[in-house]
């Protein structure tokens, strides 16, 4: 779903300059990297057929991130007006890409929380290398009393408690930069599923 993609590039964006302020060039490096890895040809060619300009701007705005990243001379002075002009670039791609009564369609909110959701789960499947894939939703059933089963973006939701707490379950961090992700999209889940 492309609003969910919209979201983690630009949280992935987030975390670059947040890693870049806490002088952690190698961390800022693989969320810049994570962030350009995402914006696949395919993604690019969709949003050049709607706008070339776009496309254009996306994709300098995530190499100028990456490069941002790259620089030996500490942080760059330009990174929190590239990572705005990024959220300003995805606002304008949106608008052109997607139609109002669409944004609004109460089943492309629904498909945005779940694919956002997934991609919270995901990443702190990686963080923790659980070892399965916590995106199975027979992982994520809650049984009844009538022997049926029930799955709601809330009732899944409870999996990012669930991830919060793996570490005190035997699972150990190994992968910060995966868990920086799922904690950024976990916090733009909740909002979502707030205001929509």
């Amino acid at each position: 779903m492309f609003l969910a993609l919209v979201e983690t590039i630009k949280s992935e964006a987030q975390l670059v300059q947040e890693n870049l302020l806490n002088d952690n060039v190698s961390r800022a490096n693989e969320h810049a990297t994570k962030a350009l890895a995402l914006l696949t040809d395919p993604v690019s060619n969709e949003i050049a057929e709607r706008n070339e300009r776009l496309a254009e701007e996306l994709n300098n705005a995530l190499t100028t991130l990456k490069a941002s990243t790259e620089s030996t001379s500490g942080i760059s002075e330009d990174i929190e007006f590239v990572v705005s002009d990024l959220d300003g670039i995805f606002d304008e791609i949106v608008t052109s890409r997607i139609d109002p009564d669409q944004l609004n369609n109460s089943t492309i909110q629904a498909l945005t929380i779940v694919e956002l959701l997934d991609k919270v789960l995901s990443n702190y499947g990686d963080a923790y290398e659980v070892g399965f894939d916590m995106t199975n939703t027979s992982m994520m059933m809650d049984d009844n009393s009538n022997g049926t089963t029930s799955m709601s973006p809330m009732n899944r939701s409870s999996n990012i408690s669930m991830a919060n707490t793996s570490a005190a379950e035997g699972f150990e961090l190994v992968n910060i930069t995966s868990y920086q992700t799922a904690q950024v999209l976990a916090t733009k889940y909740k909002s979502y599923l707030i205001t929509k």
